[in-house]
């Protein structure tokens, strides 16, 4: 690791030199304190390895994600529109004795941030998105140039998890990220439901990473199959059919944790009799049946 600063504990950049090439992985403003980025280096616990070794090499592939000004922060409570003005070497607040990092509710999105500090702490999905480099997504500078294709939703999820693993700042901000979907300032006040979110998210990215080395992400990380049969108790004919998911639905009330709702919603045998009754197509009427 390498950094460079100009006059006494002042950062400019932050990066990794392998091979006798360097990259930046980070570079700041002349508003940036070197003991502020370098204290993003205490992760969540002493035993904890930080993140570059466990993204491995693809942890090169932050390059220049962000260039952070702190002299002015939005006031989102009452639209993007408004600046608050904040002293000019003012860092943000540090993180606290956890070492981690929160996102900022811009009103409503509290849902969002449960869904993105989700993904942030899945390690296969993110290392899969640290492992696209500029070549694949373009870069923030060449976003307005008319020819330039630049998947803008995957960059700034990069920039995003980027700031939650290095900065010394209690809390990172989703308005870029949200500026991506093309969300206005009424969307970001309505709360909406967290799995349908989960749902449009994947789907935006799979559609910006179209052509790309992680065309495949979601699939390959999140596809599944449900296998669902139904024995009728008759005749023991067994009705299947199966459906693709990337995610579950299950019940969290009076279940002792993770394994015990997934055995209930889709392990444990359900009985059609009484007045539930089940239409076996070879026996042709209403029979008992399990549905396994």
């Amino acid at each position: 690791m390498f950094v460079s600063n100009v006059g006494l504990g002042r950062l400019v950049g932050l990066g990794f030199r392998q091979n006798g090439l360097e990259r930046n992985i980070l570079h700041f403003g002349a508003s940036c304190l070197l003991g502020t980025v370098l204290g993003a280096l205490h992760f969540s616990s002493p035993s904890d390895p930080p993140p570059h070794s466990r993204v491995g090499s693809s942890f090169t592939m932050f390059g220049d994600l962000f260039e952070e000004d702190y002299s002015s922060v939005s006031n989102y409570q009452y639209g993007k529109e408004k600046k608050l003005k904040t002293k000019a070497l003012e860092p943000p607040a540090p993180r606290e004795f956890t070492n981690l990092s929160g996102i900022r509710n811009q009103g409503g999105t509290c849902y969002l941030n449960s869904l993105l500090q989700t993904l942030h702490f899945t390690p296969e999905f993110r290392e899969a998105l640290f492992s696209l480099g500029p070549e694949e997504l373009g870069s923030f500078e060449d976003k307005d140039k008319p020819d330039a294709k630049v998947r803008i939703i995957p960059l700034q999820l990069q920039r995003l998890f980027a700031q939650l693993l290095l900065l010394d700042q209690d809390a990172a901000s989703t308005a870029d990220l949200t500026d991506s979907f093309g969300w206005t300032s009424n969307e970001e006040m309505r709360q909406h439901d967290v799995q349908e979110l989960n749902r449009i998210l994947f789907s935006a990215l799979e559609t910006s990473l179209v052509g790309t080395s992680g065309h495949d992400l979601i699939n390959r990380l999140y596809h599944g199959t449900v296998v669902n049969q139904v024995v009728c108790k008759e005749c023991k004919n067994v009705s299947e059919k199966q459906e693709d998911f990337l995610d579950l639905t299950v019940a969290v009330k009076n279940v002792s944790g993770l394994e015990d709702a997934l055995w209930t919603m889709y392990v444990e045998e359900e009985m059609f009799d009484c007045d539930n009754l089940y239409h076996c197509g070879t026996c042709d009427r209403l029979v008992k049946a399990a549905k396994i």
